[in-house]
């Protein structure tokens, strides 16, 4: 039971691919006095003293629309496939016993089991990412650059990519932790 709790842990901490989200800005609306007087000088054709000038809204060309969409499918359709790689990649390194390989070499360097926790969660999350790097590669740098949104170096992207396996390894290594520590301390419950 406890290799399956394990399992949907690390799923659920590490298995879904990493995407950016936007966030939009809209004017902040005004008070209603102020809008009735706007709406009755507009009406009349005056401009209030002071006004913002009329907002005028972009319009991207027919080109530009047809790489905003193409751009937004292909981002849709690798999140999917990121999703599936990972499932894939957690399940293979599961069923192949590549995880208890891991851990009987890790126990046979170490017997401090802070040392152990470190030692598995780096070099496991390290193979991870490893087998998903071409779908990172394709989506991270390779699409951005297709369509023009990124003048990013290759080794620049490298160095951000290294930084964040990282800081997710030593997220896990924290999280995995406190998860053992709790284990060890309510055994029951497990």
């Amino acid at each position: 039971m406890m290799k399956y709790g394990l399992l949907l842990v690390t799923l659920g901490l590490f298995g879904l691919p990493q995407y950016a989200t936007t966030t939009q800005h809209s004017a902040a609306p005004s008070s209603s006095g102020t809008a009735a007087a706007v709406e009755s000088k507009a009406a009349t054709g005056q401009k209030p003293a002071g006004a913002p000038p009329a907002e005028t809204h972009y319009v991207l060309t027919p080109e530009k629309r047809a790489k905003a969409i193409a751009y937004s499918r292909a981002h849709y359709l690798l999140y999917f496939a990121g999703i599936a790689l990972s499932l894939a990649i957690y399940t293979l390194l599961w069923r192949s016993g590549f995880a208890v390989v891991l851990r009987d070499c890790v126990r046979r360097v170490s017997a401090r089991r802070f040392v152990q926790c470190a030692l598995f969660v780096s070099l496991f999350l390290t193979a991870v990412r490893v087998l998903e790097f071409p779908l990172e590669y394709y989506w991270g740098f390779a699409l951005e650059h297709r369509y023009d949104l990124s003048t990013q170096s290759f080794g620049s992207w490298i160095a951000d990519w290294a930084k964040a396996l990282g800081l997710t390894a030593l997220a896990g290594i924290i999280l995995l932790w406190v998860f053992y520590w709790l284990v060890r301390r309510s055994p029951r419950c497990w």
